[in-house]
């Protein structure tokens, strides 16, 4: 983890650097810790983060901002959101073309209803197992550059 502070007039803004996901699951923990589960995580930077498995998991209250995280990098997006009992983030501007593995993405994420039709997942081998089950988003086309995907099998309730 790397700490970088910029000046923008009136305020200094600490810019945390996150080489990892393990790094990235400490730094919001502690994050949530000092701003509560609304803190705006947008100070993060996720852009060398490759995994978000699990990222969120046992946060059930968690509702902040997650949306401006780079996450062009990352190719695990595994239950990031699952179990959030509150999270209704617009996350709708992710790119997300590297991901190849969605699972249970929102499992029981009870409160997230944004629309991602703007994502663009490009792997038709991507895994998308239950990803929104028991979760009240509406759910998107994703753009499949290829027309089968032999894994988008059970991707809801």
């Amino acid at each position: 983890m790397r700490i970088i502070d910029t000046y923008v007039p009136k305020k200094l803004i600490g810019t945390i650097i996150a080489d990892t996901g393990l790094e990235l699951h400490s730094i919001i923990r502690n994050e949530i810790k000092l701003y509560g589960n609304d803190a705006d995580l947008n100070h993060i930077d996720t852009s060398h983060v490759q995994s978000l498995f699990s990222m969120f998991w046992g946060l059930r209250d968690f509702n902040g901002d997650v949306s401006l995280w780079d996450v062009s990098k990352v190719f695990n997006f595994d239950e990031c959101f699952a179990m959030l009992d509150k999270f209704n983030c617009d996350i709708s501007q992710w790119n997300v073309s590297r991901g190849d593995s969605f699972r249970r993405m929102f499992f029981k994420c009870s409160s997230f209803n944004r629309d991602l039709s703007l994502w663009n997942i490009k792997s038709s081998n991507a895994y998308l197992y239950q990803m929104y089950y028991d979760c009240p988003a509406p759910k998107p086309r994703f753009v499949i550059e290829q027309e089968s995907c032999n894994k988008c099998y059970n991707v809801v309730k």
